[in-house]
């Protein structure tokens, strides 16, 4: 959906060995994502759409933001959290952390570019994704 997003599904796309096969492409939000889709298809680029998990579709996450697949281990080290396991709703993570949430967004981004792993909940969710299609 946003910015922050690209790096999670570009590091699962590499690691799935489909960065060949896959672009990755921000929308800014997801008011944007038909426009963005309908401009790609009218020049003959077939698209792929998955949303975070707050959002209606055929190819949503299981949970509300991307950022839920954190580590709670890092998150806890970073923004100083007490999480024994991600909390199930963005509100609970930023109501959490004392942060902007643009601050958080990108500092798991790049968690996420280091640290993503083929046994990882997130990559095996782009997996699957990938194959429904």
């Amino acid at each position: 959906e946003g910015k922050y997003d690209v790096n999670w599904f570009e590091t699962a796309i590499k690691i799935l060995g489909k960065e060949n096969q896959y672009i990755v492409i921000p929308c800014g939000g997801h008011g944007n994502i038909s426009f963005v889709s309908q401009q790609l298809e009218k020049e003959g680029y077939s698209t792929i759409i998955i949303t975070d998990g707050d959002t209606n579709g055929s190819h949503t996450l299981n949970r509300d933001i991307i950022e839920l697949y954190a580590d709670p281990e890092y998150v806890n080290r970073r923004f100083h959290t007490d999480f024994k396991q991600m909390p199930r709703t963005k509100s609970g993570l930023f109501r959490a952390i004392r942060e902007k949430d643009d601050v958080v967004k990108n500092v798991l981004s790049r968690w996420a570019k280091k640290h993503l792993t083929i046994d990882h909940p997130f990559v095996q969710e782009v997996a699957r994704h990938l194959t429904e299609v």
